[in-house]
C-alpha cells in the first residue's frame, strides 16, 4: 500500500510538471483563452497559429471596418493555420509562381472571408519578461498574400534571439479590402487598412499575456506591406500606437487610386446579379452574394476582351486611411514622429521600388526571416 501511495504520488507530480512546463502554451487574453504549440523542430518557441483580432467580415459586415473581437468562453485553437484571406488566383503564371512559390502564400493554404487572425511566436518560459515585439504585414499587392507563408513565420528570429515576439497578420485584400462602392460616399473605403490598425489594437492590448512588451512594438512590412506601414504613419499620426516602423520596399504612394472612380465595384456587382439602379441597394445585394461568384469574376476577366480596361481594387483615396496629397502631409508635418526606416529590399536606399525590386526581395527575405 505504501509502494502504491509512493507511486501515486510521484505519478501526480510527473503530472503536475508536465503541465507546468506546458502552462505557456495556454494563454488568456482579455477576450478568450488560447492553446498554442511548440513550434516543430524548436524545444524554446511556442506558436500560437490562428489568433482572431476582429469577428468575422462576413454578411453585414462584408466591404465594413473590422469589428472588435467578441469575447470566446471556450479555449480557441491555435495550434493549425487559419484561413488567409480570399485572394486572386487566375492561374496565370506570375514571378512569384515561377520564381518564388510559397512566397505570398505556403502550398495549400486555404483562403477564406473569416480570415482577421495572426499568427504569433514567442520564446517559452518568458515569465517576469517584457519583451520587444514586431508586427509584420505581408505584401502581395493589395490583391494577395498573408501571415501563413514559409517566407513571413517569425520561428527563426525567435528560436535564435529569445528575445523578441514576432507577429504576422491577416489582413483582407482585393475587392474584400477595397470596394471603393459608390454608396460608401468616400468614406471608410479602405477596410484591409482598417484591419491592419486594429491587429495593431489587438496586440497592444493582448501582447503583455504573451510576454511582449505594449510600449515596444515596431509595425515592419514589406512591398504592399511596406506600403501599408508608411499609410499607417500619416493615417495615424496622432494615436500610432507602436513605437517604430520600418517600410521594406514600399511607400504610400506605391499603390492606389481615385475615390472617385466606383466603375470596378458596380461592373462585379453586375456580373453576380446585383443590377440595383440604387447604389446602397446594389452594396447590400453584393454583401449577400457568394464570395466565391465574387472572386470568380475578378479571376475570369480579361483585361484584352473588355477593351484594355483594369478591374482591381487596392487603397483608394478616402484621406483618413489613405491620401490623396501625401506631399502636402509631409509640409504640414501631419505624420507619426516616432523612429521610421523606409528602403528597399536589399540595397537599404530609401524607397526602394525600381525594376530589380522583386530580384532583391527573393534574396532578401530569407535573409531576413531565417529560411535557408
Amino acid at each position: 500500500m505504501i509502494l502504491n501511495a509512493i507511486a501515486t504520488s510521484l505519478g501526480l507530480l510527473t503530472a503536475l510538471v508536465a503541465a507546468q512546463a506546458e502552462s505557456d502554451l495556454l494563454v488568456k487574453t482579455n477576450h478568450f483563452t488560447i492553446q498554442g504549440i511548440v513550434e516543430p523542430n524548436t524545444t524554446n518557441v511556442r506558436t500560437f497559429r490562428r489568433v482572431p483580432y476582429a469577428e468575422a467580415p462576413v454578411d453585414q459586415l462584408r466591404f465594413m471596418p473590422p469589428v472588435t473581437k467578441k469575447p470566446e468562453v471556450a479555449i480557441l485553437d491555435g495550434t493549425q493555420y487559419g484561413a488567409s484571406c480570399i485572394q486572386l488566383n487566375n492561374g496565370q503564371p506570375t514571378a512569384y509562381t515561377e520564381h518564388l512559390p510559397g512566397f505570398l502564400l505556403a502550398p495549400g493554404a486555404t483562403t477564406a472571408e473569416d480570415c482577421l487572425s495572426l499568427i504569433l511566436w514567442a520564446p517559452r518560459a518568458v515569465a517576469n519578461r517584457s519583451l520587444p515585439v514586431i508586427i509584420y504585414i505581408p505584401g502581395g499587392g493589395f490583391t494577395g498574400g498573408g501571415a501563413n507563408s514559409q517566407y513571413k513565420y517569425g520561428a527563426n528570429i525567435v528560436r535564435d534571439n529569445q528575445d523578441v515576439v514576432v507577429i504576422s497578420i491577416n489582413y483582407r485584400v482585393n475587392i474584400f479590402g477595397y470596394p471603393n462602392a459608390a454608396s460608401l460616399n468616400q468614406h471608410n473605403l479602405n477596410p484591409g487598412l482598417l484591419d491592419q490598425r486594429k491587429a495593431v489594437e489587438w496586440v497592444y492590448e493582448n501582447i503583455a499575456a504573451f510576454g511582449g512588451d505594449p510600449s515596444r512594438i515596431t509595425l515592419w512590412g514589406q512591398s504592399a506591406g511596406g506600403s501599408s506601414v508608411d499609410k499607417y504613419a500619416y493615417a495615424w499620426s496622432d494615436d500610432p500606437i507602436v513605437q517604430g516602423f520600418i517600410a521594406d520596399s514600399g511607400v504610400a504612394t506605391l499603390i492606389g487610386k481615385s475615390a472617385a472612380d466606383t466603375s470596378n465595384f458596380t461592373y462585379v456587382a453586375q456580373q453576380v446579379g446585383c443590377n440595383q439602379t440604387d447604389a446602397d441597394e446594389a452594396f447590400t445585394c453584393v454583401q449577400k452574394a457568394s464570395a466565391q461568384d465574387i472572386i470568380a469574376v475578378l479571376n475570369k476577366y480579361n483585361v484584352s476582351t473588355n477593351g484594355g480596361r483594369s478591374l482591381s481594387f487596392t487603397p483608394a483615396g478616402d484621406n483618413e486611411t489613405s491620401f490623396v496629397d501625401y506631399s502636402g502631409l509631409q509640409r504640414d508635418g501631419k505624420f507619426a514622429r516616432i523612429p521610421d526606416s523606409l528602403c528597399d529590399d536589399m540595397s537599404g536606399r530609401k524607397g526602394g521600388t525600381g525594376e530589380n525590386e522583386m530580384g532583391r526581395a527573393i534574396l532578401a527575405l530569407p535573409l531576413f526571416w531565417g529560411i535557408p
